[in-house]
């Protein structure tokens, strides 16, 4: 989150491509974190209702 941060203050310094190409990397950084976390509660989930099962 610091870089994120750190980039954020300078963004508008940066060349358009240069910018489009680190806000895609955030983005798919984020959906990422979003998708991982997602899947581990999902996960735990499946887990819990198959050891519930008699």
């Amino acid at each position: 989150m610091r870089a994120a941060s750190q980039y954020n203050s300078v963004r508008k310094k940066v060349a358009d491509p240069t910018r489009l190409g680190i806000d895609s990397m955030y983005q798919f950084k984020s959906i990422k974190l979003c998708a991982d976390i997602q899947k581990t509660l999902i996960d735990s989930l499946v887990q819990r209702g198959e050891s519930k099962q008699p």
